[in-house]
């Protein structure tokens, strides 16, 4: 589908819903006790479908995209729509497929097999890697041949989340693999694949749920774990995001069903894990957006701009 604006005066506790049936481009809002009906403009350019996991950043260079039609992929130009290159065809129907950092490869997870492939003759990067069981997250590094994904284990009754990081130019492990306990929120690599942000899913309750994790993606090992303590109350990491100085801003809120009330805060990190300041926000659950080559960071739910330097 195509780029949604929600109707203007939307009440907070609205709540939205698409056709069943994405041809009809019918909305549906129940808002303030009123049912409204909204018929969405049709898709501008193209009405192909993504395969359905995303990575933390969709990757397009202006140009080109990646679709899905059953088992099969294919890259397309945006401005005609039309594929270019080679389709290839999959074992299955694949639960991602987009570009690397480069935009020559094709990244695609089809069941538990990772595949990549140059998308402009249709020829394999690697022979097929294949996880233990199905992948939950991942993240692609901007400019660094680099991939980390996770996969889902139990261990005594307890749930954990397998994080590997993967050599594109290769198709090489690095290392072994890091256990932490999940379920994960997000996956996030810097632009250069040197290092990794994760931490766990913001509904989680555990004593880890307060903990932002920096991994070395080198030798697969935590550099750090960096606690959002509360003054009267616990609180979990929502969001973070790493900046090109190296950095880290990340976002903290109090748990789903902590009766102390406390407030959402801003944190930012220097690259050795020492913290630089911490400042209240005004929203619960905004997430946190970054703007290419730029020191500086918005909170999506407050149109402020925060300097870096700050």
């Amino acid at each position: 589908g195509g780029v949604v604006a929600a109707p203007v005066m939307a009440a907070d506790g609205s709540q939205f819903a698409l056709a069943t049936d994405a041809r009809s481009r019918l909305l549906a809002s129940f808002d303030n006790g009123q049912i409204k009906l909204w018929r969405l403009r049709s898709p501008p350019l193209t009405d192909r479908v993504a395969a359905p996991m995303v990575s933390d950043t969709l990757r397009f260079d202006g140009r080109h995209l990646v679709s899905a039609d059953g088992s099969r992929v294919s890259v397309f130009d945006v401005g005609t729509n039309r594929t270019v290159g080679k389709t290839v065809a999959l074992s299955e129907a694949p639960t991602y497929a987009g570009l690397d950092g480069s935009g020559t490869r094709l990244i695609a997870f089809a069941g538990r097999e990772i595949s990549c492939w140059n998308w402009r003759d249709g020829i394999p990067c690697w022979p097929v890697i294949e996880l233990p069981d199905s992948p939950l997250r991942l993240s692609l590094a901007a400019n660094a041949s680099v991939l980390a994904v996770s996969s889902g284990g139990n261990d005594a009754g307890k749930f954990f989340e397998q994080v590997r990081i993967i050599d594109l130019a290769s198709g090489k492990q690095r290392g072994g693999t890091l256990d932490l306990p999940g379920p994960l929120g997000t996956l996030r690599l810097s632009g250069d694949g040197k290092r990794l942000l994760a931490w766990q899913d913001k509904q989680s309750e555990t004593a880890e749920a307060n903990l932002l994790y920096v991994i070395d993606t080198a030798s697969i090992t935590i550099l750090q774990r960096l606690a959002h303590e509360g003054k009267n109350e616990k609180q979990i990491v929502y969001d973070a995001r790493f900046m090109p100085d190296g950095s880290i801003w990340s976002r903290s809120n109090r748990t789903w069903n902590s009766t102390a009330g406390g407030d959402p805060w801003l944190w930012h990190w220097n690259a050795d894990g020492e913290l630089l300041a911490k400042m209240p926000e005004s929203f619960d659950w905004a997430g946190l957006l970054t703007l290419p080559g730029a020191d500086s960071i918005i909170s999506m739910e407050d149109p402020d701009m925060i300097s870096a330097s700050g």
